[in-house]
């Protein structure tokens, strides 16, 4: 494993722990190295956050992938999948916390906003397979991912996730489940 990713699961840790709070120093002590050797690799804070936000956005779009290929499992199931994907490698991140970005790294939130919207494009071409199909009803694709991306923001940004201690991913499952019940044909 690189130092790298031994870096970037590092940080999912004590941001779990601390949020956005942790220092470079809780990093290096974490990693058993020295504050120099994490400088080395990584210059500043927000650019292993950027690193961060880009992992995880990949691996949501690589498992996305992973599913939307599956030939096991049906159009509609597939669909609800990828709409609830969560990073695999990278499952233990408290989504509790990202409010905490947007206050103290809002460079780094709107890159998280922007990776959200722009993760779709696998998931419109399945939407509008499920519409061909006559899986799904017939809706308007920009609204629905706005229902979506507008849910996602409000959980990310709220600590009312925190606060009544919600699990975000089982969140997102009753989201889509409520958006089904209204789109599926029965």
């Amino acid at each position: 494993m690189s130092l790298e990713i031994k870096i970037v699961n590092a940080t999912i840790d004590i941001f779990r722990e601390k949020g956005v709070k942790f220092t470079m120093d809780d990093l290096a002590n974490r990693l058993g190295v020295s504050k120099r050797t994490l400088y080395e690799n990584i210059d500043s804070k927000e650019t292993l956050l950027n690193l961060l936000v880009d992992e995880v956005f990949d691996s949501v779009t690589e498992k996305g992938k992973e599913v939307i290929n599956d030939d096991s499992i049906g159009d509609l199931e597939k669909l609800k999948r990828v709409l609830t994907i969560l990073p695999t490698s990278y499952d233990t991140i408290d989504y509790t916390k990202i409010h905490e970005v947007k206050k103290f790294y809002p460079k780094i939130y709107e890159k998280i906003i922007y990776r959200l919207d722009l993760t779709w494009e696998q998931t419109d071409e399945l939407v509008k397979k499920c519409i061909n199909e006559g899986l799904i009803k017939k809706v308007n694709i920009y609204l629905m991912k706005s229902i979506l991306t507008g849910s996602m923001r409000i959980l990310l940004e709220d600590n009312k996730l925190r606060e009544e201690k919600i699990d975000y991913s089982e969140t997102m499952k009753n989201i889509v489940d409520i958006m089904f019940d209204g789109l599926a044909i029965k």
